[in-house]
């Protein structure tokens, strides 16, 4: 098992749309600790990935830019549809979104990318 932010974030999108109905980045940012990004709090779930030995400083900024950015394209790509309902739907769009790296779901195309994989596979 890997201890790896990509799966957090797939994980986290799956208990929030199953909880609130869609996504919210919000709810996401506020478990990592970057709910003011760009100010961290700590005793968030952003610490468990620091690794061994810990991220520098600098290096644990650019994750935190990474996990915001990737949460607001997420939540963007999502806008507009609504989550997938049925099992077969929600496992497509975790394929889906697994077959990105947390690299490209913060890149500034995201958005466009993650619908079109969504929609390739449900």
């Amino acid at each position: 098992m890997r201890n790896n932010l990509l799966d957090e974030l797939i994980a986290d999108y799956a208990g929030i749309t199953a909880a609130a109905g869609h996504y919210r980045a919000d709810w996401f940012l506020r478990f990592m600790g970057l709910e003011s990004f760009p100010v961290y709090r700590e005793g968030g779930r952003l610490q468990n990935y620091r690794g061994q030995p810990p991220l520098s400083e600098g290096a644990f900024r650019t994750l935190q830019g990474l996990a915001k950015d990737a949460s607001e394209n997420l939540e963007r790509s999502n806008t507009g549809h609504s989550p997938p309902r049925r099992l077969d739907e929600r496992a497509g769009t975790l394929l889906a979104l697994s077959s990105f790296r947390l690299e490209d779901l913060a890149s500034p195309e995201a958005s466009g990318q993650i619908s079109r994989a969504v929609s390739r596979l449900t």
